[in-house]
């Protein structure tokens, strides 16, 4: 990306880029911010805002410190290495995926967080969800997490 550039008005794809680094520009997307397969290990330089859905998939990320506080569509996290969810976006007006984070083994910190569509939390080892997430959808589980089904059903999340 050239230096300086601090605005893209539409979707941003950065995706499949091994040696990409955050550097804190652009600020501000417009539309929605794609940085997928790019062996991300922290989301510093992170833009400050983005006008639609984030996808972090398929990276290395282990802490989610710079993520905006809201996010204006889907948020895909899937497939990293977070072992905590510290950070995390307290509002996510589509879903959030934490799929496949095979270390994330609490969502403590998703207390407080409002998604206002479905929740993705299957192949994780965290066997509780935390009471007081305001979820608008389902909530995925795989089959073989039955601590956490137990506890998802226990709590009342659908």
């Amino acid at each position: 990306l050239p230096i300086g550039l601090m605005e893209v008005k539409g979707d941003l794809n950065v995706s499949e880029n091994p040696s990409f680094k955050l550097n804190g520009y652009p600020k501000k997307v417009g539309g929605s911010f794609w940085c997928n397969e790019s062996n991300l290990t922290s989301l510093q330089g992170m833009p400050k805002e983005v006008g639609r859905g984030i996808s972090l998939e398929y990276n290395k990320i282990r802490s989610l410190y710079e993520l905006p506080e809201k996010v204006m569509g889907d948020l895909n996290l899937a497939f990293n290495e977070l072992k905590d969810l510290h950070g995390i976006s307290r509002k996510v007006f589509g879903f959030l995926s934490l799929r496949e984070n095979n270390q994330l083994t609490s969502l403590e910190a998703l207390k407080g967080t409002k998604i206002d569509s479905y929740l993705v939390l299957t192949d994780i080892p965290a066997t509780e969800i935390p009471a007081g997430i305001e979820i608008g959808g389902y909530v995925y589980i795989s089959a073989s997490q039955t601590d956490l089904i137990a506890d998802a059903k226990r709590k009342g999340y659908q």
